[in-house]
């Protein structure tokens, strides 16, 4: 018989960290990343971040920087005082699901327009013959 293998350890919840950005399991470094307010919150906000996240992070302030100087990139605005033309509708980037949602709202409204004038059609040609069999008779 053989014997029963050994339990695992088992690890308190505490020891395991999460990226409090992805929720994944943190297995290499972990950084500690705190954000200060004013006024200062009730509690400290501190967060733990994989490495990944943390390079994404970094290349996020790194755009949003880049964006925010004068002559910086071309998305950050091209009208007066750094803003974009269109007021305030152009300052947001739309999702590309409703760029989706719109051409599919567009591509229903041409079929409505199109079952629209074969009905209009159909109604022209029955009376057209309507009166053709009147006249006729």
């Amino acid at each position: 018989m053989n014997p029963a293998p050994p339990p695992l350890p088992l690890l308190p919840v505490a020891a395991v960290h999460r990226c409090e950005r992805c929720n994944l399991p943190i297995d290499g470094p972990r950084y500690s990343l705190r954000v200060e307010a004013t006024p200062p919150e009730p509690r400290g906000m501190e967060l733990s971040l994989c490495e990944s996240c943390l390079a994404s992070l970094g290349r996020w302030l790194d755009r949003k920087h880049r964006q925010s100087e004068p002559g910086g990139s071309a998305r950050a605005g091209g009208g007066p005082g750094g803003r974009r033309p269109g007021g305030w509708r152009g300052a947001s980037r739309r999702s590309p699901y409703a760029d989706a949602l719109d051409r599919g709202v567009t591509a229903i409204r041409a079929q409505m327009y199109l079952a629209v004038a074969a009905i209009v059609l159909t109604a022209c040609g029955l009376i057209g013959l309507v009166i053709y069999l009147l006249v006729r008779a």
